[in-house]
């Protein structure tokens, strides 16, 4: 991160968060673009709000900074209206009351004791609501830009791989998974990816696709580099491929290779 150029452009970085009106917004983004600040914006959508982020997105596209997209698609959360909860705060007041009340006349012990257990309770019922927040992150945005990307598989080789990079490495099944069936159905993909030799890269999209037909396909695509795989000693990948592939006499090919070299198991 180049500190210099956060400073520089400070100004133009806090009309976007800020929600400022379309026109300050739009001037703030075009002289992001006009300095290149592709890093700066990339990072602005992980965490600004959604029209913002939107924007952003919209710009990069339009520029075709591809990569830059990646940063959002595997780390922006869904930005919620309110990300606090505030469950715990009534109990933790009790106790500063009591607190207080207890230097001038003093308070039973049983009643700090059942003071205490609700502030616990609270503070726990508050973690569990989180949990489960967390558990369902939807954010549009990240969907939005992987369908972006799979537009344009037919005509811009950094779309597949940023989608690879998507399906490999977003802290969210959602992005994960659509990546991974954007690819796995994208046979023009799949192929040139086998031709260089990227079995493993194959294998987390069919993974991370969570469908075993896609698995399947994926072993068929895979057979006719398995010789290769066999000469680079990538027996992971071999196995995988054996595994999943639906002919049971390729599948019995390859039990025999691991087999004869030593690595039946």
């Amino acid at each position: 991160m180049d500190l210099e150029s956060l400073s520089k452009h400070g100004y133009s970085l806090r009309m976007l968060f800020e929600g400022m009106s379309d026109i300050e917004a739009t001037a703030a983004l075009d002289r992001l673009v006009e300095a290149e600040q592709w890093e700066l914006l990339a990072m602005i959508t992980v965490t600004a709000n959604e029209v913002s982020a939107r924007r952003t997105v919209v710009k990069l596209l339009e520029h075709n900074r591809l990569a830059e997209l990646v940063l959002p698609a595997c780390l922006r959360r869904q930005v919620r209206r309110q990300e606090v909860i505030m469950a715990g705060g009534g109990a933790r007041r009790i106790l500063r009351d009591i607190d207080a009340e207890d230097d001038e006349s003093g308070v039973p012990e049983h009643i700090l004791q059942e003071a205490q257990d609700i502030a616990q309770s609270a503070e726990a019922s508050r973690m569990a609501a989180l949990s489960r927040e967390a558990a369902i992150d939807r954010d549009a945005l990240r969907e939005f830009i992987v369908n972006e990307l799979a537009k344009r598989l037919n005509t811009d080789p950094q779309a597949a791989e940023a989608l690879v990079v998507i399906a490999k490495a977003s802290a969210f099944e959602d992005a994960r998974r659509t990546a991974a069936l954007k690819l796995a159905n994208h046979e023009m993909t799949m192929k040139r990816l086998a031709r260089e030799g990227r079995a493993a890269d194959m294998i987390v999209v069919a993974d991370n696709s969570g469908l075993e037909t896609v698995r399947t396909n994926i072993a068929r695509a895979l057979g006719p580099v398995m010789g290769a795989m066999r000469a680079q000693r990538d027996w992971a990948s071999l196995r995988w491929a054996g595994k999943h592939h639906p002919d049971p006499r390729a599948r019995e090919a390859v039990a025999e290779v691991l087999r004869s070299e030593g690595q039946g198991n």
